[in-house]
C-alpha cells in the first residue's frame, strides 16, 4: 500500500530527475575524454563569470547572459556571434530547468 508518505517522498526525489540524469552523462563524457583540466584551465574566467552570472540571473529579471556575453567576447576573445550563441544557450538551460519544476510542482505564479 502506497502511503501519503510515500507519495510525498517520491514527488521530492522527481524533482531532482533532470540533474540526476544530466549529471551522470556529463560526468561520464568528461572524465573519459579527460577534459575537465584543460577546460577549467582555459575557460576559468567564464566559470567564475556564470556564478556571478546565476547571482544576478536568479535576483534580478536580467539573464545570466547579461554576464556571459560580455566575458566571453572581451576575456575569452570568442567572435560576438559566438558569445550571443553561448550566451542564449546557457539562459535556455536555466529556463529549460525553471520551466520543467514550475511544470512539475504546479506552482500557481499568480496568487490573490
Amino acid at each position: 500500500i502506497v502511503t501519503t508518505h510515500t507519495n510525498a517522498i517520491m514527488k521530492q526525489w522527481a524533482t531532482y530527475l533532470p540533474a540526476c540524469l544530466f549529471f551522470p552523462c556529463w560526468l561520464l563524457i568528461g572524465f573519459r575524454e579527460d577534459i575537465f583540466a584543460v577546460s577549467i584551465s582555459n575557460y576559468y574566467p567564464m566559470m567564475l563569470a556564470m556564478i556571478i552570472g546565476s547571482l544576478i540571473s536568479g535576483s534580478t529579471p536580467l539573464g545570466g547572459g547579461i554576464v556571459a556575453f560580455p566575458v566571453a567576447v572581451t576575456i575569452l576573445g570568442f567572435k560576438s556571434t559566438e558569445g550571443r550563441d553561448f550566451s542564449l544557450m546557457m539562459q535556455s538551460f536555466g529556463m529549460t530547468a525553471a520551466s520543467f519544476l514550475i511544470l512539475y510542482k504546479k506552482h500557481h505564479l499568480i496568487t490573490e
